[in-house]
């Protein structure tokens, strides 16, 4: 009973946040109808007897949390400095770079808050919000913050469009290790979508890269699986096999925002 009421108030104090930034040409946002129209009923992404945005989705167009606004380059020229946007970006391109050169403004659609939630259908509806954005506003490239990862528009319809549910691990986290002075550490980036805590490892040797990598990678794929079909607190152990090496993963909680992984071996 005292570990359920920790882990419910761990959930309660944890914060979920989806942000996209849409680079573009345009000097204003498209009205919002044309939005609603394109993200429903003109939506690219439905398929026959599916629709990934319906009533139940839609009701985030009037929730407090999701904030959409036009930044301006030139009263905001720090969105659009590619050593500015992150510590450890994933995408970046010489043609990302140069379409983002070329922008004008940024579309920033953000759903942010605290405590804990009780579904995520916010998901898709802000994957398809900033796909919406893209097309009416014709970006060439667009920034996903939570994750750190660029991709042009082309990149992100097609992702969108192999799996409109958005339900799939690939869809919403990045893992990957980061060298440091010596050794270095494997992170997470997009569980905060889900409400869940980023991870982060200890410091590990380099020759430990690829199975904690792994490791990190496999346990993320499950905890996320599981998060999408209910809603849960992170596990606080958890056991995977990665190149033929079971492992366990133990989480503990520490002064920085990220959960630590600690990663031991058990057999193989």
């Amino acid at each position: 009973m005292w570990k359920t009421w920790l882990q419910r108030r761990a959930l309660a104090k944890q914060i979920f946040r989806c942000e996209w930034w849409i680079y573009s040409q345009q000097p204003k946002l498209p009205d919002g109808t044309a939005i609603m129209d394109r993200m429903i009923a003109g939506n690219p992404h439905n398929r026959r007897g599916f629709a990934p945005i319906g009533a139940r989705e839609g009701l985030i167009f009037s929730d407090v949390r999701l904030h959409v606004r036009l930044a301006l380059r030139a009263k905001n020229p720090h969105l659009f400095r590619p050593d500015l946007l992150a510590d450890h970006p994933a995408g970046v391109t010489r043609e990302s770079l140069k379409h983002l050169s070329e922008q004008t403004s940024a579309v920033i659609v953000r759903y942010v808050g605290k405590g804990a939630l009780t579904d995520h259908r916010h998901i898709p509806f802000m994957a398809h919000l900033a796909d919406a954005y893209a097309s009416l506003m014709e970006s060439p490239v667009i920034f996903d913050v939570v994750t750190e990862c660029m991709s042009t528009q082309a990149e992100f319809f097609a992702a969108l469009d192999a799996r409109p549910q958005v339900d799939q691990p690939e869809q919403l986290v990045r893992v990957g290790f980061f060298p440091e002075t010596a050794g270095g550490r494997v992170r997470t980036f997009g569980l905060v979508k889900l409400g869940l805590p980023e991870w982060e490892t200890a410091a590990l040797p380099l020759d430990q890269e690829v199975i904690a990598t792994a490791a990190v990678e496999a346990a993320m794929e499950q905890v996320v699986r599981e998060q999408l079909r209910a809603v849960a607190p992170n596990p606080e152990q958890l056991e995977v096999e990665v190149h033929g090496v079971r492992v366990q993963l133990q989480w503990e909680r520490t002064r920085s925002e990220r959960l630590q992984v600690r990663i031991f071996q058990i057999s193989g």
